[in-house]
């Protein structure tokens, strides 16, 4: 048996604010979402990058490369926890990418 799950009232606001800032590329979106301790891991990146001002540097950055962004499935594992599978391309590279929140 499956148990569909729905995610609690501020994760859907986080992932609304996610939603419109990729529709418009506009970082100011997510700076009421972010969290003073929010921790960006990225496989593009060495080291974690750790606070709001790093996170939308950049995101700001990808919003404005990526192109051809899609969604593809999301996954809600928990009220608090939430997945959401994408794909863009940069020039001729294909970026299949996945980005946890919580």
């Amino acid at each position: 048996m499956t148990t569909l799950l729905a995610l609690a009232e501020l994760p859907q606001r986080t992932i609304g604010e996610w939603h419109r800032f990729v529709e418009t590329a506009n970082p100011d979106l997510l700076v009421p979402v972010l969290s003073p301790s929010i921790v960006l891991r990225s496989p593009f990146v060495h080291a974690p990058l750790r606070g709001p001002q790093l996170t939308l540097l950049v995101l700001g950055t990808i919003a404005q490369i990526f192109e051809n962004f899609r969604y593809h499935r999301e996954f809600v594992a928990s009220p608090h926890d939430v997945a959401l599978e994408f794909s863009a391309n940069i020039g001729k590279w294909e970026l299949p990418i996945s980005v946890n929140g919580n």
